[in-house]
């Protein structure tokens, strides 16, 4: 008998969250998705003194259950946690300038 694993795909239809629909998405606590705009895990569009009428960018949603799972996995502080995504956010970008460059490279050859 073979054994699938399959991973469910979430299709977030708007461009922008409220607070509400960040917290549905990602099953965290209000509590803890604060902690993260204070790390600066996230930042939200609109004041952040009034995170009821702020909006996050749906591709947040990723980085809120990446934060979690660094947590939850790896028991790291929410403010290690910004670190680490700012660190994999510099290096993706890097990864992409050096795949930019090597294309680059190759078509002057």
């Amino acid at each position: 008998m073979n054994t699938y694993t399959v991973q469910s795909v979430e299709v977030i239809e708007s461009d922008s969250l409220t607070l509400t629909e960040v917290i549905s998405y990602t099953a965290l606590d209000r509590e803890r998705v604060v902690d993260m705009i204070n790390a600066g895990v996230v930042v939200p569009i609109g004041n952040e003194n009034a995170l009821d009428q702020c909006r996050f960018p749906a591709r947040e949603v990723a980085k809120f259950r990446a934060a979690q799972r660094l947590v939850n996995d790896l028991g790291v502080n929410v403010d290690g946690v910004a670190l680490i995504l700012d660190l994999l956010d510099e290096r993706n970008a890097l990864r992409s300038e050096v795949k930019m460059l090597r294309t680059m490279i190759e078509t002057d050859e």
